[in-house]
Formats: C-alpha cells, sequence, structure tokens
C-alpha cells in the first residue's frame, strides 16, 4: 500500500507473482492454503489495519516523506498543527522556481481545489501560462482558507523566489485570496475569472427571490455587454444602458446587489481596465481548472478519502513530475531539429511554440492587399477591413510604454497576431523583428532553451522523481519541520532564509537562525469529513448571505468593527465544533440516500396508482404542467372558445389535446404579444426564455414578421403541415419546417436551386424528404426527381435552439446574405427574437463573427416523389400499385423477384391502398 496499491484485486495479482518467484521450480502449494494465497477478506482485512496504522500517525509520515522525497535544491516549509499552530504545507521544485522566474511576471492563476484528501483541507496551484502548456510552479496547503494563512503561504513562496514580481494575479471572487494577494504584492493587479463572474450572475439572477427570473437572458445580456467594454466610453455607455432599462428601475434588489458586489469593484472584471495591464490575454482559471481535472481524475482516481501523506505523495512521485515532462516534450517538438517546417512558413516562425506557428498560419491567407494598407508613421498602420471596406483597424508595433495592439476583436481575444498586423508582416517592410522586444521576447513566444538544450537529459536530470532508496545524503536533505514554541506565526515565517529545507547544512550555509527542536510539539488532530445535516446548513447558509447583504449598505465604522469582532468569535466558536484527526478538520461527507419503498395509495383493493405527474415538482415549467393536467372540458363548448381564426388544426367533431390547452390557455393565461392574428401567451414567452424547444406559435409569429420585412420572399406558410398542407412553390420562397415533430429547419428555393440549412443533423430524414418533395414538386426534372443540396455551416449547441437557428437563417437568406458566411451568437438569440416579438418587427440575429464560421459541409440529394422512401435509387427495381398507381422500390415492399413476377400478371396492392376498404 506504500507503494501505491489500493485494490484488493492489485494485492492478489502482487501476491501470486511473488509466490510463484518463491517456489520458483519447485512444486506451488495448493491455492487452498490460505497461508500462501489468503482469500479476498484476509487482504481487506490487512489492508485496513495497515491503513489505519498510516492514519493514526498521519502527520508523522508526512514529515518522515518529506525528508526522503524533497531534493536538496527543491524548498518545502511545512507546519503541523498543534493547539497554538494551524496546519501549512509549502512546497516549490526547482524546476518550479524557475518557471515562475520565467513565466511568473506577467500573469500568475491562483485556484484551491478540494475533496483531495479526508481532510477538508483546500489544495492550492501556483499556475502560470508557459510558451506550451499552464504549469504548477508552487503548491500550498493551509488548513483554513482566510486572508491570513493564504498570505502567509504566499509570502513564503516570495521568500524563496526574491525576484519575482507579478504584475497581475487571477482568482475567483473570493475575498481571502484577493486582500491575501494585495497585502503581499502591492503593485500587483487582481483580476476575476470571468467563468467563475458569468457563474455567479447566473446563480443570482436565477433566483425567483430576487424577482428577474423571468428575464434571465435579458438581465445576463445586458451585464455581459457592460464586461465586455474594451473602452472606458464603451462601459459608461453600457452602464446607463443598463440603468435605463425597465428592469433595473423596476427591480430594487438588482439595483442594490449589481452596484454594491460588482459596480463598486468594476477595475477587476471589465475588459476596458483589464487591457491597460496585460501583454497575455488571460480571462478565465481554466487552466488551473484542468491541472486539477487532471490530478483528480489521472492520479487521485483510487485515493478516495486518502491520507494527506498519499496526497502528497502522489503530488511529489507523480503528478509533478510529469507536468514537467510534458512541458519538456512539448518545447522539444517544438524544435525545427524535430520536425521540419514547410516551405510556406516564414523564418520568424521557426523554433516557435506550435500553438503560435498554427495561430499566425491560420491568419496569414488572408485577402488583404497592399493598397488597402495605409502608414502612419513610427510603426503606426491603417488596414483596412475585409467585410466592411469603410472600416479600418489602427495595427501599432508598440514603444516602451505601450504594447503593440490592433483595434480588431482578434487581438483583444488572444493579444497574438492577428491577420491585419500578419498583413502587414507580408506586404510592407515592417516585420515581426520590428515588434518591440517587450512583446516580441515575451517567454510565451520562443522556446525554452534550457530544456532544449539539454534534450538527452530530459527524463532523468529535469524531472524530480523521488527515490525512496536514496538514503546517502538523507541527513544532509532533512527538513526541519517548523516549530511552535512560543513564536508567533509571522516569525516562523520571516525564519526562512528563502528556502524550505530547514536542514542543518543549509542553515550553516545561510546563517538561518530556525532550528530544529529538540522535542517537538505534541501534534494534534485536524478536522475530518462527517456526513452534515444539510438543512440546517442550509438555514446557516441563508443567514449569513442575509447579513452579508446589509453588511455593504451599512455605513457606520464603528459598528462595522463590533460586527468584525463578534463573527472572529463565532467563527472560532465554530472551529472548536468541527470534528477532526491529527488536528486536521475532515472533509464533510455527503449523506447517502436511502432507498424508501413508495408506497401508493389505491382506490381499488391491492392496486397502486401511477404517481401523478404535478405531484413533487416545482418551478416555472412545473407550474405549467399542473394548468393542463385533468383539465375538464366540455365537447360543446369548444367552438365558443376556439375562434375560426386562430384555429390551425382541422376540425373534427371531438376537441383535440391543443384545442383543450388552447381552450385553457385563453381562460387563465394573460396575452403576451400579438403578430397580425397570432396571439403569444406569457406561457409561450416562459418557454422562450427558459431555453425550451420552440412551438409552431414562436415560428409561425417569426414568419409572419419575415415575410412583413421581405415581401417579395415567396413561402413562409403554416408550419402546422397536419391541419394546412404545403402548398407547392413555384418562385424563390423560404419555408421553416417542423420534422418529426421535434426539430426545426429551413430549405430554400432561391436561385432556383433547393437548399435545405441544418444546425444539427447532417442528413435527411424520412418525414422532411416528404415534406421537401411536395413543396417543391414544381422544380422536379423529367425523372419527377427534385435535388436538393444539404447545407451545414454551424452547428448548434445543445439541442433546444434549433428554432432559433432556423429563424435567423431564415431572416438571413430573405436579406440576400451569404448564411455560409455568419456566425451566430447563440447565447444572445433568445432575448433577441423575444424583442423581436414584442416590437413586430425582425432585424439581424446578433453574430459573433461574419468571416469565420464553422466548417461548411454540403451534401447532395436526389428526391423521387414515387415510393415511401421518397429517394431516387438509380437502376433500382420497382412496381406499381394497381390502386393508386404509385410505384414503390421492390426493397422498401419487401418483395422479391418470384413475388413481384407473380403480382405482375396478378395484382398488387400497396400497403396504404390495404387499409382503405
Amino acid at each position: 500500500m506504500k507503494a501505491g496499491a489500493r485494490q484488493v484485486t492489485e494485492i492478489q495479482r502482487h501476491l501470486k507473482y511473488f509466490v510463484q518467484d518463491l517456489f520458483q521450480g519447485k512444486l506451488l502449494p495448493d491455492f487452498s492454503e490460505r497461508q500462501w494465497f489468503p482469500s479476498d477478506e484476509d487482504v481487506r482485512n490487512v489492508m485496513k489495519g495497515v491503513k489505519a496504522n498510516l492514519t493514526r500517525n498521519d502527520q508523522e509520515n508526512l514529515a518522515d516523506l518529506l525528508a526522503s522525497t524533497i531534493k536538496a535544491d527543491d524548498k518545502y516549509f511545512y507546519q503541523p498543527s498543534t493547539d497554538t499552530e494551524n496546519f501549512l504545507l509549502c512546497i516549490q521544485t526547482a524546476w518550479q522556481r524557475r518557471l515562475l522566474k520565467c513565466y511568473g511576471g506577467e500573469m500568475v492563476l491562483l485556484d484551491a481545489t478540494y475533496r483531495t484528501s479526508k481532510y477538508a483541507l483546500p489544495l492550492f496551484f501556483l499556475t502560470v501560462r508557459t510558451n506550451v502548456c499552464y504549469a504548477v510552479v508552487a503548491i500550498f496547503i493551509p488548513q483554513a482558507e482566510d486572508s491570513f494563512s493564504v498570505g502567509r503561504a504566499l509570502k513564503i513562496i516570495h521568500e524563496w523566489n526574491p525576484e519575482w514580481k507579478p504584475s497581475s494575479f487571477l482568482v475567483d471572487y473570493c475575498a481571502a485570496e484577493i486582500n491575501a494577494i494585495e497585502n503581499i504584492f502591492s503593485d500587483c493587479q487582481v483580476f476575476l475569472c470571468d467563468f467563475h463572474r458569468e457563474k455567479a450572475w447566473f446563480e443570482w439572477v436565477r433566483k425567483a427571490e430576487h424577482g428577474v427570473a423571468h428575464c434571465v437572458d435579458e438581465v445576463l445580456t445586458m451585464l455581459r455587454r457592460v464586461a465586455e467594454s474594451h473602452t472606458l466610453g464603451m462601459y459608461q455607455q453600457n452602464i446607463e444602458k443598463v440603468k435605463q432599462s425597465e428592469i433595473w428601475q423596476s427591480n430594487g434588489k438588482l439595483r442594490d446587489w449589481f452596484e454594491s458586489r460588482w459596480i463598486s469593484i468594476k477595475e477587476r472584471w471589465v475588459k476596458c481596465f483589464r487591457n491597460e495591464y496585460l501583454k497575455v490575454a488571460i480571462n478565465t482559471n481554466n487552466g488551473v481548472e484542468r491541472q486539477n481535472k487532471w490530478l483528480k481524475e489521472s492520479y487521485l482516481a483510487g485515493y478516495r478519502n486518502c491520507s494527506i501523506r498519499d496526497l502528497i505523495e502522489v503530488l511529489l512521485t507523480r503528478f509533478l513530475p510529469k507536468t514537467y515532462q510534458k512541458y519538456c516534450e512539448l518545447n522539444i517538438r517544438s524544435l525545427s531539429t524535430y520536425r521540419s517546417y514547410s516551405s510556406d512558413v516564414p523564418t520568424f516562425l521557426h523554433d516557435r511554440p506550435k500553438y503560435f506557428v498554427s495561430h499566425v498560419m491560420k491568419r496569414m491567407s488572408s485577402n488583404i492587399e497592399r493598397s488597402d494598407i495605409r502608414e502612419g508613421g513610427n510603426g503606426l498602420f491603417h488596414v483596412r477591413s475585409e467585410i466592411t471596406p469603410a472600416n479600418e483597424y489602427k495595427v501599432w508595433f508598440g514603444s516602451a510604454v505601450k504594447a503593440p495592439f490592433c483595434e480588431c476583436m482578434d487581438w483583444r481575444k488572444s493579444k497574438l497576431p492577428c491577420k491585419h498586423m500578419c498583413a502587414v508582416f507580408l506586404l510592407t517592410d515592417w516585420k515581426w523583428d520590428d515588434l518591440h522586444p517587450n512583446y516580441r521576447d515575451l517567454p510565451i513566444f520562443n522556446i525554452d532553451s534550457e530544456v532544449c538544450g539539454h534534450t538527452k537529459t530530459i527524463s532523468t536530470e529535469n524531472i524530480h522523481v523521488a527515490s525512496k532508496t536514496n538514503d546517502v545524503n538523507k541527513v544532509d536533505r532533512e527538513g526541519a519541520i517548523a516549530n511552535s514554541d512560543g513564536n508567533s506565526n509571522e516569525s516562523s515565517t520571516d525564519d526562512l532564509d528563502g528556502g524550505g529545507v530547514l536542514g542543518s547544512e543549509n542553515e550553516a550555509e545561510n546563517g538561518s537562525s530556525a532550528s530544529t527542536p529538540s522535542t517537538p510539539q505534541k501534534m494534534v488532530q485536524l478536522p475530518l469529513r462527517r456526513a452534515l445535516n444539510q438543512r440546517a446548513v442550509d438555514r446557516c447558509e441563508i443567514q449569513m448571505k442575509c447579513l452579508r447583504d446589509l453588511i455593504y449598505q451599512v455605513t457606520d465604522v464603528d459598528f462595522l468593527h463590533e460586527i468584525e469582532k463578534k463573527l472572529c468569535t463565532l467563527k472560532e466558536e465554530c472551529s472548536q465544533k468541527v470534528p477532526s484527526s491529527n488536528n486536521l478538520p475532515v472533509r464533510q461527507l455527503t449523506p447517502k440516500k436511502l432507498k424508501r419503498k413508495l408506497v401508493m395509495p389505491s382506490t381499488r383493493a391491492g392496486l397502486p396508482l401511477y404517481k401523478r405527474r404535478k405531484v413533487k415538482r416545482f418551478g416555472v415549467l412545473a407550474d405549467i404542467k399542473k394548468k393542463y393536467v385533468d383539465v375538464n372540458v366540455p365537447v360543446q363548448t369548444a367552438k365558443t372558445c376556439f375562434p375560426e381564426k386562430d384555429c390551425d388544426r382541422k376540425k373534427t367533431g371531438n376537441t383535440t389535446k391543443g384545442q383543450k390547452r388552447a381552450i385553457e390557455k385563453n381562460s387563465t393565461t394573460e396575452a403576451w404579444t400579438k403578430v397580425d392574428d397570432i396571439t403569444l401567451y406569457t406561457t409561450d414567452q416562459q418557454v422562450l426564455m427558459e431555453g425550451s424547444w420552440l412551438n409552431d406559435n414562436h415560428i409561425n409569429a417569426a414568419q409572419r414578421l419575415v415575410k412583413k420585412a421581405f415581401p417579395h420572399v415567396d413561402g413562409l406558410q403554416n408550419t402546422l403541415t397536419e391541419a394546412i398542407p404545403l402548398t407547392p412553390q413555384k418562385g424563390e420562397s423560404l419555408q421553416i419546417h417542423h420534422v418529426n415533430g421535434n426539430h426545426w429547419a429551413v430549405s430554400s428555393s432561391i436561385g432556383n436551386q433547393i437548399t435545405v440549412y441544418e444546425s444539427l443533423h447532417s442528413s435527411i430524414g424520412l418525414n422532411f424528404r416528404q415534406q421537401l418533395t411536395k413543396l417543391y414538386s414544381n422544380y422536379a426534372d423529367k425523372d419527377d426527381c427534385v435535388t436538393v443540396q444539404l447545407v451545414t455551416s454551424q452547428k448548434q449547441t445543445g439541442g433546444n435552439d434549433c428554432g432559433l437557428f432556423a429563424i435567423a437563417n431564415t431572416a438571413c437568406l430573405a436579406s440576400g446574405v451569404d448564411l455560409t458566411k455568419v456566425k451566430w451568437d447563440q447565447k444572445m438569440m433568445r432575448g433577441h427574437l423575444s424583442a423581436c416579438l414584442q416590437r413586430n418587427a425582425i432585424s439581424p440575429f446578433p453574430m459573433t463573427s461574419t468571416d469565420d464560421g464553422d466548417e461548411v459541409q454540403t451534401k447532395t440529394y436526389k428526391l423521387s416523389k414515387f415510393c415511401k422512401c421518397y429517394k431516387y435509387i438509380a437502376g433500382s427495381q420497382m412496381i406499381a400499385c394497381d390502386w393508386c398507381n404509385n410505384w414503390y422500390h421492390m426493397k422498401c415492399v419487401a418483395l422479391n423477384a418470384e413475388e413481384a413476377a407473380s403480382s405482375i400478371y396478378g395484382s398488387y396492392r400497396c400497403s396504404s391502398c390495404k387499409t382503405v376498404t
């Protein structure tokens, strides 16, 4: 188990080979002898005993592991948990210090991950973006995630790296991390991760008690525009739009929340304040999140509820070495000596990181000509836009004060050479070498020369793999356990001499005053994880959130100091109630849900009833379902409640389910908006804004708006084909199709070419083929076949937005825009459609770009009006029905040659005609 074995089957396999080696050349004992072949239960009991022994002395075992594993040029600081000191462990290897020195001058990412051991301890990764990947450059584990503990760890790491001066940090919205960073690095800017900001916004606006759950997309769209403001003028303009909106003026909770929580710290999350400091575009902590996921899934898969000693062993012997090995390999693979470059690659891209070469090469193939570039002097150029020639983008090569830039969106997102800058490289005398060295010589654009200079010994010299058998210099390498014999936390960090290895030899060389205590203080247990009472925790959390919101509104400073003292006292009382093991907090376990046998009430003896659909469900969708469950509507009243002009289905003697729903809707639901004679209700608004599938009301109303804006376009017929069949078209037309009852797609006959635009599927199904052959029967050739081209230009994310893409594509085609060069902004489509329906006018949907869409996929189909498959199959044998005179493929009707021959002189009736008496 000390070597990493965690499964009974793995132990049994090792025991089997051990016995075979022990009795090599001799007769093996019988497998029933438990002395040599123990049972699974025997192995399991022994493993439990070993695990209990390791856990009982976890902090002592951790000290032994550090002393035997950490190398002389590595650093570590270990403070075990005692009665007077909190647990703290900081580790940084020699290669991590080098990478921090090389890449830590720009932006550093700090994030914590949890549930890595059985203790409730956060594992912090200090991560930087290197030239080839993200790399962890320091690790620390504090006992509490507060400003003092995090600041203490950062101070230790800073003392190990005195030349490290980061310009910015990227963190979550955690006050403890932000305060700690600003206390240690006073000149450093702290920014918030875009992903966590977006997550915090979504979680707040979706709660019903905040009063904006009905317009989530609209609120998020306004806030996102503020966050994406690239200039101060744009920011002020977007803020003014938010404050003038009806939602803002009618909702006091939204105003208080956004002003107190977000506008007060706008410098941390708005792009216009961030771009002034960044030379590298990093907006999220995804690089750290990937490291956390890689650790848990690839290295801690069999270490559930492991000890702190096991966690550190995995980090030191497996995770960190593999990280550095990956970094070295990716650098070597970027060398020209590893793989030759194509002649199309410019020389300035040779021996560059692979991602950088790929990025620049994609932007070298633009259609910008020399006449589109206008020089402004001193490295300033004006490059004409490819899409809108009237616009020009400024391209500047930088100076000692300000980094190079381009005004296009591509540069703002990546801070890497865009197509406008690449056009200047290719068509003018200004090249890559003319960029200012402050940007051109950034480490992320160059290969690590130290790694590539030792390519033959990377796997053995540059990767620090711990060796448990090397005990020659063990005494010199042992790290002293930081003591707490009356010294404060600050004194224990000030005693560090720039390193965490506090052995006797290092102390003599550096003159450190730290000493190892002869009688170490007794270690106490750390808090363990326990199953918690979730309801009680939720109630406490609600009170804390309310208290936090009230604190933001208090202006009395003396009262706030009193609150701070009370909170500190409450914090101390809570810490005494936390269960622990070896004085470390134990991670709380989620209680397992017990399977309870459900006893259903019944109206008949011994027969249980089915669960009703409206029982034990909540939320907006559940409320909608409850309205339409067990609705009793008299059949004779259907005519009075369902007007003739609004009827979209066939009239029958009985009331259909759709009519019953419309009757209930008309009597209980308020109207939201009206497009011509189509009325949309508040339930339709909820379906639109909550991310559900669009129904026929949304699609038909949108088609009416497109028809109103582009009257020259034919088609756009009612989508309820069951009630009103599609009329064959002759001229240029557009049509949205309802396919298989769960999908929306667009067909077009513009330019006398039948084209289908799909956002989800890459083929045309049977139901869709049937609609196309009937709608475009006038375009059939002499073989009664219709040629259809399927185009998939942009794939939608998820399965609920096909209706939005169908409406956006229809409006785009009606306006004459090439759909293959358009990429929609899927997040903003629902809010845009809602606004169009409310103002009774269609407008172009928001786009993310108009020149770099997804890869266009095309496929040609030949459809036939014959047979039930509606396919044209060349050379296929067919048979005609003597009743309907329709032709069918023999394969489609399951006829062989003999049966077909007998039907020729007799009679053949298709399956449709057989049902007709």
